[in-house]
């Protein structure tokens, strides 16, 4: 059996909403699933986790107010000749909850489910081999002449009696209407659940029915998108990361490469229960950790600068040292937050990633800054190398970090 998976939309990429379901579905298939087992039909290019879509071109066109184009791309598929075994199709909504079971065709071709709480055919998951080319032509046919979505046409078909397929039992597709209803009829474990994670009243009606591992799924990407929703200040300068603290409860965050401490004050807009900034505040001849060659004496009107505007906040810790001795005050597992800013050279970068990661809690946000860079030339004309694109990367595939994400313009981030 083989998973297909597909998007056409009104550009050929995809939108940010589709992006984050489709890697949403291939985070949890892969517990089930080969990558070469998931075909992933795109108009574009596209490759997530070893799964690489097959492209796909022409005028899918889209016959109604739910944009459908699924039917005739697998018409498409069956011209190519890619159709050469028995297929699961569902829609980027429509979860698996659990090991796939084998619909069992038998003689048929296809199989469907209904509603489940009415007889009308519903198309977010089903079931095909490649002797049912015939079926989803006429599906097509139908679509056009009657300029409707692929599940009018297949219920109009049934009520003519279109014959070639099986009705399936609902385990294999249930939405979010009347489901306590449907859910009486399923064969249990439920199989498919069809909902969308971003809708508070979708995950309410299944939350004792989801698995943890795609729970945690859904919580990660919940959490990027929230982050990248997040905005600037005035100036555009600082992100407001006071909306997401306040959220998720980040209470204890700290940031690393604190100068004057500007960012540093929109960290703390929340309120946190303690937050802890880090900084060397040294002129050692480091220029990655000093790229405004200040001297001494200026690295010191900025630490005093910063205490003064901290001195009424008694949340606030300040550590005055080097990152990689101040770590060692703190316990695995002891931040929500981390904010890395400090030595931008590469053993540096590489230093702090390794050193700060298990302070973090699970769920947290390890996160830094300048992603975008890889030289500058500092005020004394000095070229300058930056290592953190490279410090990132490697560490990120070394621990197999599958939570990697970027924030425009230039910060890497972690959700742990």
């Amino acid at each position: 059996m083989k998973q297909l998976l597909i998007y056409i939309g009104s550009e050929p990429k995809f939108s940010e909403e589709h992006e984050t379901l489709t890697k949403i579905q291939i985070d949890n298939s892969l517990e089930w699933w080969k990558p070469e087992d998931i075909l992933l039909v795109t108009d574009f290019s596209y490759e997530y986790k070893g799964v690489k879509s097959y492209v796909v071109s022409g005028n899918f066109k889209a016959l109604d107010g739910n944009r459908s184009s699924k039917i005739p791309v697998i018409n498409q598929l069956f011209r190519d000749g890619i159709i050469n075994d028995l297929f699961w199709f569902h829609d980027h909504d429509a979860f698996q909850l659990g090991p796939m079971r084998d619909p069992e065709l038998g003689d048929y071709v296809a199989g469907f489910t209904t509603e489940g709480w009415s007889d009308r055919w519903n198309a977010g998951s089903f079931f095909f081999t490649s002797g049912a080319e015939k079926i989803f032509k006429w599906i097509e046919r139908s679509m056009l002449q009657r300029n409707t979505n692929e599940q009018d046409a297949l219920t109009h078909l049934w009520s003519k009696g279109l014959e070639g397929y099986k009705i399936l039992n609902n385990t294999y597709n249930v939405g979010i209407y009347h489901t306590e209803e449907v859910l009486k009829k399923v064969d249990t474990p439920l199989i498919v659940a069809h909902f969308h994670p971003r809708k508070p009243k979708h995950m309410e009606i299944f939350k004792d029915l989801i698995p943890e591992k795609l729970r945690r799924i859904f919580e990660i990407n919940e959490k990027i998108a929230d982050l990248k929703s997040l905005v600037f200040d005035a100036k555009g300068r600082y992100r407001e990361w006071a909306p997401y603290f306040n959220k998720y409860h980040c209470d204890v965050v700290c940031e690393i490469g604190i100068r004057q401490g500007f960012h540093f004050d929109y960290l703390i807009k929340s309120n946190p229960k303690q937050a802890v900034a880090v900084d060397c505040w040294i002129d050692d001849g480091v220029i990655g950790r000093n790229d405004s060659c200040f001297n001494q004496a200026g690295l010191d009107r900025q630490y005093e600068k910063f205490k003064n505007l901290m001195a009424d906040k008694p949340f606030v810790k300040i550590c005055k040292g080097y990152s990689f001795d101040v770590v060692k005050e703190f316990s695995d597992e002891y931040f929500d937050y981390i904010f890395i800013d400090g030595d931008h050279t590469y053993p540096g970068i590489s230093r702090d990633l390794v050193d700060w990661y298990p302070k973090m809690k699970k769920g947290g946000v390890f996160c830094g800054h300048d992603y975008n860079i890889r030289n500058v030339r500092a005020k004394n004309g000095v070229k300058i190398e930056f290592g953190v694109i490279k410090a990132v990367d490697e560490f990120v595939a070394k621990n197999n970090i599958t939570t990697f994400f970027t924030l425009t313009p230039n910060t890497w981030g972690i959700i742990k």
